[in-house]
């Protein structure tokens, strides 16, 4: 008789857990996405100074749930907590970034208003680097900062494959970091991506985060070839995907993600200059 009650417990517990695991929703509690369809690559958190409000930008597919047409979906928060459907707020509807809207950067500029920077992939994944802003009516004084749009440079793009020396492949030039004062010239910024480079004439492929320059204060302009910030001689990959840049107290950081490993690999130390005079990470 034990035996038969234990037995028909655990077939009412299964019983109750399988109506439980029908009726109940899959979507995360704690995880933010769209409604619907493909999403990944995290892009331009950005806080804004002024609402106080938090911005996620994520890459998505609007049409289908598979990796496509990527965009940029947004969502907003104040408490980092509970966050509001914005929508899309960056398509692939340009030529240069018909294959899809990559990852990027939303950079704070002096006035107050965001950049946004990001890989344009036109056909056959021929990635370039394109800028976009807000409408200024919507960061202008007594705009709504809403940041849920932003308006393509007609001189996109910005950087292109015959801008990095020794770039080997034309879908091996992506993901921009936020822009950062250049500790050796305050004039400057610089900012960081990854690409695929020949070393010379060996023929080795090194996997790098190269950086360039712009004397511009509003980003949108001036680029220009500055160094490699650092080089993967830990693992056989040929390529890095998604750095993240920054400094806290006098250390700089530099994150990146290897391909085809798959691991994320974090560097810490300070700017110096080696004995060629090339700045060095």
């Amino acid at each position: 008789m034990r035996i038969m009650s234990s037995t028909w417990c655990v077939l009412l517990l299964l019983l109750l857990l399988l109506a439980i695991a029908v009726t109940a929703s899959h979507e995360p509690r704690f995880h933010v996405r769209p409604p619907t369809n493909w999403v990944s690559d995290p892009s331009g958190l950005y806080r804004d100074p002024i609402t106080k409000q938090m911005h996620l930008y994520m890459r998505c597919n609007p049409y289908g749930a598979v990796w496509g047409n990527m965009s940029w979906y947004h969502f907003t928060s104040m408490d980092y907590v509970k966050w509001q459907d914005q929508g899309i707020a960056l398509k692939n509807d340009n030529e240069y970034d018909r294959r899809g809207a990559y990852s990027g950067s939303i950079t704070q500029r002096a006035d107050g208003t965001p950049v946004l920077m990001y890989t344009c992939a036109a056909d056959g994944d021929v990635q370039r680097q394109c800028i976009a802003l807000p409408p200024k009516e919507d960061v202008q004084s007594g705009g709504k900062r809403s940041l849920n749009s932003f308006v393509k440079l007609p001189t996109n793009p910005v950087l292109t494959e015959n801008d990095v020396p020794g770039l080997i492949g034309l879908n091996h030039f992506r993901d921009p970091t936020n822009f950062w004062v250049n500790p050796d010239n305050t004039s400057e910024w610089l900012v960081a991506f990854v690409a695929s480079i020949n070393k010379g004439p060996s023929g080795v492929t090194a996997a790098q985060v190269v950086v360039f320059a712009t004397s511009d204060p509003n980003f949108t302009s001036d680029f220009r070839f500055s160094h490699a910030i650092w080089e993967n001689l830990f693992e056989f990959d040929d390529m890095l995907e998604c750095p993240d840049f920054f400094k806290l107290g006098d250390e700089y950081y530099l994150k990146v993600s290897t391909m085809i490993s798959g691991q994320d690999y974090w560097v810490y130390g300070y700017y110096m200059k080696n004995y060629v005079d090339q700045t060095i990470f």
